[in-house]
């Protein structure tokens, strides 16, 4: 019974948003035959009525469930208007199915409610997860970065995952020193484009990397991004919202990535200064700071490739020069140690 309690307890928002849509999914089949016997049989019509009451309920008990309502007017209509979109084209899919199972398949109007339902209920699911109901914090990048699961993030952190080790043959040293829970920031050099992709495979946490806005100009690159639970970053000024996201970030217990240098290092020297973004962070919200240095080279089957994960350590003093030192003295340590 523990192990079935802790389950649950791990998966509770997954079992209460299928409860709630399994809900709806019983009153679109009431609305629907309701409404089939008073429109003398037109289902397309008495599709339509069954939707746009079932999935108005549906969308203000996510948004009560997910913690989802923005806190902005425009944020909130922004959400609304997603949802409307999904649910718009869910509704032709839908349509497309009954008639298909009905004109096609001469499938009993029963039968074909119970499979149209089916295939909508799935893409309905997903469609909130991941582009609607995630926006509950509206000013991080990702809309609501402090799930613990995320379908596309586990998706693509399992792809990357399998194509490294195949590819460039990365080597992990001390992952068991990454907390399996509770708020941390990981920080370390960087050196390639490819840094962060390694983070990400190296531990089950989710890890929200800080990006630079840049990456958002292209819409496709951007949403990527956001799906992979990014943070993004105004280069151009100093972005105290950033850094006020990935606090929100830590204080739900979550995984912050940072590179302290700022940008990657093309310079022969081993590490650039760093700046003070991961050890404010890691002291304004008492997090672990797990320090990692990656060295070797991105190549085919690479023999050097190598990240490293340091003991997990808190910051004990207010002296943020000083804190910032230690951080670059313990980064700087495992590179010379592996002849970087």
């Amino acid at each position: 019974m523990g192990k079935i309690r802790s389950i649950y307890k791990k998966n509770e928002k997954f079992v209460y948003s299928s409860l709630i849509s399994l809900v709806c999914t019983g009153i679109r089949f009431a609305i629907y035959f309701l409404f089939l016997n008073s429109t003398n049989g037109n289902y397309l019509l008495a599709n339509l009525i069954s939707y746009v009451i079932s999935f108005t309920i549906l969308f203000f008990a996510n948004q009560k469930l997910f913690e989802s309502k923005p806190e902005r007017k425009k944020d909130e209509a922004k959400q609304l208007s997603l949802f409307v979109i999904y649910r718009i084209i869910g509704f032709f899919i839908d349509s497309a199915l009954l008639t298909l199972f009905i004109e096609t398949f001469k499938f009993e109007s029963v039968s074909a409610r119970v499979f149209s339902a089916l295939i909508t209920f799935i893409y309905n699911y997903f469609t909130n997860k991941l582009f609607v109901f995630k926006y509950r914090n509206p000013f991080v990048a990702t809309g609501d970065a402090m799930y613990e699961s995320s379908w596309f993030y586990k998706t693509i952190r399992f792809l990357f995952k399998w194509l490294f080790k195949l590819w460039y043959n990365p080597k992990i040293i001390g992952k068991e020193n990454i907390p399996k829970n509770g708020n941390i920031v990981v920080a370390g050099n960087h050196k390639s484009m490819l840094d962060p992709c390694l983070v990400v495979i190296s531990t089950n946490r989710v890890v929200h990397f800080l990006a630079k806005d840049k990456y958002y100009d292209k819409k496709i690159v951007g949403d990527f991004f956001k799906l992979m639970q990014c943070i993004k970053v105004n280069t151009k000024k100093k972005d105290g919202k950033a850094l006020e996201n990935a606090i929100a970030v830590l204080k739900e217990k979550g995984v912050i990535g940072i590179f302290p240098e700022g940008t990657r290092n093309k310079t022969k020297e081993l590490l650039q200064p760093f700046k003070f973004g991961a050890v404010k962070m890691a002291e304004v919200t008492d997090s672990y700071i797990v320090p990692f240095a990656i060295t070797g080279d991105y190549k085919f089957r690479s023999k050097n490739l190598k990240i490293e994960f340091d003991k997990p350590y808190k910051i004990k003093t207010n002296d943020l020069e000083k804190e910032n030192k230690k951080l670059y003295k313990n980064i700087e340590s495992i590179l010379k140690k592996e002849g970087k």
